[in-house]
């Protein structure tokens, strides 16, 4: 098995490279409200779907990144484990990645495993 794996692992090869981005609050009307703080309301909502659209492209952004990342993590893995190639490598990935609860380290303990059954 490839020490370089997991010196990736360290390195964050297989994190997104951004950060989660943070969703914004939607403002409400309080109660008691006036004429003005209905205009204000008003204004504050359409800075919050403006936010918010902006929101969703980053979120959109993250996922892709993440998925490709997710997916050289798994390619990676199957290739250390010397699974490449067998036409059970992903179900046995996904098989260690559920019981390793996701952690990427344990992932690639638990396919190691699983490849000296399969090979």
């Amino acid at each position: 098995m490839g020490l370089d794996i997991y010196e990736n692992i360290k390195k964050g090869k297989y994190q997104p490279g951004m950060e989660y981005p943070v969703k914004p609050k939607k403002p409400f009307l309080k109660k008691g409200h006036t004429s003005e703080s209905v205009i204000e309301y008003y204004e504050l909502l359409k800075r919050y779907e403006e936010y918010n659209k902006l929101y969703l492209d980053l979120l959109d952004q993250w996922h892709k990144e993440n998925t490709k990342r997710f997916n050289v993590f798994r390619a990676d893995c199957i290739v250390c484990c010397g699974l490449a190639g067998h036409d059970k490598a992903d179900k046995a990935f996904q098989m260690a990645y559920d019981n390793a609860g996701g952690n990427m380290t344990e992932v690639i303990d638990e396919l190691d495993q699983l490849a000296d059954l399969l090979i």
